[in-house]
């Protein structure tokens, strides 16, 4: 209804704020004290606050599930370059999604949180491709195979169809 909410201004580095779907909570990226960025989640207001990844690598990008039971996200943990992980939203199961390596960023889960697009640029590559991981069984099925690097994955309401960006002709597109 375009009423501003207050929420705490911390002392540190915030970004990538994500709501949940029930509009009642929000995930972002905040830096510790420790000097590495983590996952938090909380209430709209801020209250309840609570580090879900506690981890010393840079974790970014969250990105909930339909159901908001688990949060997608972007760490270095594995050393080097992002890649995508899925965790609880209360912290607990951690899993990797992409397991080859290389750089991955970008999660977005399908409306009916069976899939999960991302883009990846796998190791000895040049560029970005779309790719879709299956929750349930992990599999990792490629969608772009162009020149040019395609990327940053937004599903339809009906998870029917991507919208993406490409440069694929040069300049960049939306597709």
């Amino acid at each position: 209804n375009g009423d501003r909410l207050p929420f705490p201004i911390f002392n540190t580095f915030t970004s990538s704020p994500a709501l949940s779907p029930d509009g009642k909570r929000i995930a972002f990226s905040m830096r510790t004290p420790k000097g590495d960025t983590d996952l938090y989640i909380s209430n709209l207001d801020g209250s309840s606050l609570r580090n879900v990844t506690n981890n010393p690598a840079i974790d970014t990008s969250p990105s909930w599930s339909p159901s908001g039971s688990q949060v997608a996200f972007v760490s270095s943990r594995g050393g080097g370059a992002g890649q995508i992980y899925i965790i609880d939203a209360d912290g607990a199961n951690v899993r990797r999604i992409v397991k080859e390596g290389g750089d991955a960023d970008s999660p977005a889960w399908s409306p009916d949180g069976q899939w999960l697009a991302f883009h990846w640029k796998p190791r000895m590559r040049t560029y970005y491709d779309l790719f879709l991981a299956e929750i349930s069984t992990g599999r990792i099925m490629q969608l772009t195979t162009d020149s040019g690097s395609n990327e940053s994955p937004s599903w339809a309401p009906d998870g029917r169809h991507l919208v993406f960006q490409s440069n694929r002709t040069g300049t960049d597109h939306i597709y």
